[in-house]
């Protein structure tokens, strides 16, 4: 059994143009430290700021940053550190935007041992959360739209498999609420098939978020079950810029 979280809270930062390496000081106060950070397609770095309020972290008193303006390629991304985890995963984000992306944009990708796509969830143009299974064309739109500056909770269930993968997806406007605003389930889709063994918080090769602000906090991936409200632990942010 498996269950990693990460609340951002570390003490890792780095200068330069870019930075992509395992991530032992990015586990925080959890200890749950990402294999990989990399901000290839950034022209920034990551550092510790923030002042504790609502905009600047999510239950804590700081946040991760990067000062890019082009996001392709900036990510965390756990792997090796998932041990069995074989065809079912929990994931948890919080996360909050402080503009409009221009195109739709991945958040959450979930990949097998060859890094591709299983399934995961973003955002589009007009606001709406979007799920998508391994083709990567979208599933699931919302109907409500995702508010700017304010932080909100996406939870998934993935099950892996050619035809009969399974995606359900919770998500709460309300990022510490107990009771979805909506929920996606998708049965009968191509998951890939074959074990987890990437999730990647950020965006991938090809995905930008065109200078739109994206914090993330409260990060976790399991395969014991639903995470639930974590208003509770003490969790920071990680920011794209």
């Amino acid at each position: 059994m498996t269950k990693l979280f990460n609340d951002g809270a570390g003490s890792f930062s780095a200068g330069g143009g870019g930075i992509s390496g395992s991530g032992g000081n990015t586990g925080g106060l959890s200890g749950d430290y990402f294999d990989i950070i990399s901000t290839t397609g950034s022209t920034g770095s990551f550092f510790i700021g923030g002042t504790g309020t609502v905009s600047d972290a999510y239950h804590a008193a700081s946040s991760w940053y990067t000062t890019s303006t082009a996001n392709n390629n900036s990510y965390f991304r756990w792997s090796s550190r998932f041990g069995t985890i074989t065809t079912s995963i929990y994931t948890t984000t919080a996360f909050r935007f402080t503009g409009n992306v221009p195109t739709a944009s991945r958040i959450l990708s979930v990949y097998n041992s060859a890094v591709a796509t299983i399934a995961g969830w973003g955002i589009n143009a007009s606001d709406k959360l979007i799920v998508f299974p391994s083709t990567g064309t979208t599933g699931a739109t919302s109907t409500a739209s995702i508010p700017l500056d304010q932080w909100v909770r996406v939870e998934m269930f993935c099950f892996s498999d050619a035809s009969a993968g399974i995606i359900t997806v919770r998500m709460y406007l309300e990022a510490d609420s107990v009771t979805p605003t909506e929920t996606f389930s998708l049965t009968s889709q191509n998951t890939r098939g074959g074990n987890i063994a990437n999730v990647l918080i950020g965006a991938p090769t090809t995905q930008a978020y065109g200078g739109a602000v994206l914090y993330l906090g409260g990060m976790g991936a399991s395969d014991e079950g639903w995470f639930g409200s974590i208003q509770n632990q003490r969790t920071s942010s990680l920011l794209f810029v």
